[in-house]
């Protein structure tokens, strides 16, 4: 309920009156709430709290009652008239000390109502034993000893006993205890199983009930350094305060250690029909879905703590797969698959349950007490370790959370199961896609098909593994096209996720793709060059000559040269200082251009012409770069060479025909 803000100065009661705060206290019963009858006497004057306390108890029976009808549509009315009939008189010191006030529970031995302790002036459960097991001492007996029992266990989680009240030839037994409101662990399970199924439970109700379960461990621990096994450990048994509280009830089953041999007694048989949440107080005592296998074949003599680890397993598989380890048809049909039968894992039943907390839940189910956890206390160590461990990678997960939302980069985990866990803001902003969509969404149906096979034996090797993968891939945009990505995936083994980054790489893909292109045109071009092309990065030494510049001088890559000293004795003697000249006219002049013609040994030893035209690139730190094309002319200059020889000749015999021609002129004019 939400009660208005009081103070000592401004009490609850002096800001609404006794229509409004009863007005509110059934607004809260008709939402399904149970709020608390003392918050709204906060601040209520003694004149007015006896008027405003019968009217909040008629409220409270009223819906009480109204629940009781649905929950038990063919209860005679007299009956329900009267476990929740409304209080005409207010509790009161003077008179019977206790005044019910709603009925609340009913087991195989006894009722639990809740009463007003008109003397201590609190509410209070008070258990009763049914009138029908008045005269049977059996019954009786472990009645008492269950009283006795829970008094004698003192701890926080266990509902203190006030006072036993034994039986008289008029009045059957009963026993007061502290009242806790809250529900049951079963029904709080069931609440976050229901929220699972509808996609709206977070990982926060699952660590409370974790949290609950150690506390009902460590609970047991303590009962057995008392001496006292529980026997019929479920999650009904526990009950959730509306606080924080966690309390173990219903210790009428429970084994006392260190009574004599053979006390301990055995009454009835499982009576036929009954269903398998009921609890069993036969030779097979307890609750028959939750029964360890030494007690569902009736050993109580094998009965002990590991009893205790096997029940507190059970309800461990209860808060993990919402449901029960074992069910059937009847309660032998459960007895039987106890026996002989593992229950099936809860992975198998819940995707996503933590495989450590399985194999804790599976360990202390074994059907043998000593392949369990050897007592409750390392139960509880297990699985309040692995909540330590959950913080841990809840707060990595807090962290990584703040880094996404701060990256550039695209950042994303990935489960085992190839989904989206988390990303962030930049998947919106570089593809175009949000959270949601995402997560809707498995990745491999992001990537180009024609990727895939490439990105899964990189996925294998991480899965194998290995500590890290780089790969590329196309990833779909929003806009139906695909961006080239670059990924690094780092696997974060302890949570089974693989965490990757990403970065667009479409601008240097597409780069790459266009120097292809005009690679291949340009080796197009050289192959069918006439030429031998070459290419000198005077900053960094590298040099390129083309297959065809190679040809023209019959040495390897190896066998080049790459210095311009050692490149300097390959030419000839006599073209030395001109081809000198034209490179240095470039390289340190003004020139950006040089075409002079030389003879260059070859790797036989003897000398091709050659007509080398070169190119200088200048930078502020001058030239930078040099190339230029090579042109084999030796059989132009060997022509040359034939016809500079032929028109020597020719013009010799020409000379010697002229002189002939002369010399018999003058001889002819002699004869005259």
């Amino acid at each position: 309920m939400n009660a208005a803000p009081h103070d000592d100065t401004c009490p609850h009661f002096s800001v609404l009156g006794i229509d409004e705060i009863c007005d509110r206290f059934e607004d809260s019963l008709k939402r399904g709430e149970r709020p608390k009858i003392e918050d709204s006497l906060v601040g209520c004057p003694d004149s007015a709290r006896t008027s405003l306390l019968r009217e909040l108890i008629k409220l409270e029976c009223h819906y009480q009652r109204e629940d009781f009808r649905k929950r038990f549509p063919d209860l005679d009315p007299a009956v329900l008239r009267a476990l929740s009939a409304p209080v005409d008189e207010p509790p009161s010191t003077g008179g019977d000390r206790y005044t019910l006030v709603a009925f609340h529970a009913k087991g195989g031995m006894g009722r639990v109502s809740i009463y007003y302790d008109g003397e201590m002036h609190r509410r209070i459960a008070v258990k009763e034993l049914h009138d029908d097991h008045a005269s049977n001492m059996e019954v009786l007996k472990r009645f008492l000893q269950e009283a006795r029992v829970t008094g004698r266990l003192d701890h926080p989680n266990i509902v203190p006993v006030y006072d036993l009240v034994k039986p008289t030839p008029d009045r059957t037994p009963f026993y007061t205890m502290r009242f806790v409101k809250g529900r049951t662990l079963s029904e709080a399970t069931g609440l976050y199983h229901g929220k699972r199924l509808g996609g709206h439970a977070v990982a926060l109700d699952l660590l409370t009930l974790l949290n609950a379960f150690v506390s009902v461990c460590q609970t047991v621990a303590y009962a057995h350094t008392q001496g006292v096994v529980h026997r019929d450990l479920k999650g009904g048994n526990v009950v959730l305060g509306d606080f924080g509280e966690v309390i173990v009830l219903d210790w009428g089953l429970a084994k006392l250690l260190d009574a004599a041999e053979g006390s301990e007694e055995c009454f009835g048989q499982i009576p036929d029909g009954a269903p398998p949440e009921h609890t069993l107080q036969g030779v097979v005592k307890g609750t028959p879905s939750f029964l360890a296998p030494e007690q569902a074949a009736g050993r109580n003599d094998l009965v002990g703590p590991q009893t205790d680890v096997y029940g507190l397993g059970a309800i461990l598989y209860e808060i993990l797969s919402g449901r029960p380890p074992f069910s059937g048809s009847s309660i032998a049909a459960i007895l039987e698959l106890i026996g002989n039968s593992d229950p099936e894992p809860p992975t198998a039943l819940v995707p996503g349950v933590p495989t450590a907390l399985e194999s804790v839940c599976l360990r202390a189910m074994a059907k043998s007490p000593s392949d369990r956890h050897s007592s409750a206390g390392e139960l509880a160590d297990e699985v309040q370790r692995w909540l330590a461990e959950a913080a841990e990678r809840s707060r990595a997960h807090q962290e990584r959370e703040r880094f996404f939302n701060l990256s550039i980069d695209v950042l994303c985990t990935i489960g085992s199961d190839g989904v989206f866990q988390q990303s962030n803001p930049s998947w919106e902003k570089t593809l175009g896609w949000n959270r949601a969509e995402l997560m809707a969404t498995g990745y491999l149906d992001f990537v180009h098909p024609d990727d895939r096979e490439a990105m899964g034996k990189e996925v294998d090797a991480i899965a194998g593994g290995a500590t890290q993968a780089a790969f590329e891939n196309r990833f779909r945009h929003k806009d139906g096209g695909y961006r080239w990505m670059s990924w690094t995936a780092t696997p974060i083994r302890v949570e089974k996720l693989v965490y990757a980054v990403g970065r667009d790489v479409t601008a240097r893909k597409d780069a790459e793709t266009a120097l292809l292109r005009s690679q291949e045109r340009f080796d197009l071009a050289v192959r069918g060059s006439g030429d031998g092309l070459w290419d000198w990065d005077r900053e960094t030494g590298e040099s390129y000559y083309s297959p065809r510049w190679k040809s023209m001088i019959g040495y390897e890559d190896t066998e080049i040269a790459h210095d311009i000293t050692e490149w300097e004795t390959r030419l000839h003697p006599e073209d030395r200082a001109a081809a000198l000249a034209a490179i240095r006219s470039c390289t340190e002049g003004a020139a950006t251009t040089y075409e002079v013609e030389y003879r260059f040994r070859h790797k036989d030893g003897s000398y091709r012409w050659i007509l080398d035209r070169g190119l200088a690139v200048r930078s502020d730190a001058g030239v930078s770069r040099m190339a230029g094309s090579h042109t084999d002319i030796t059989v132009q200059k060997r022509l040359e060479q034939q016809l500079r020889e032929g028109e020597r000749r020719h013009q010799s015999a020409l000379a010697e025909m002229t002189a002939e021609f002369a010399r018999y002129r003058v001889e002819g004019e002699g004869l005259k």
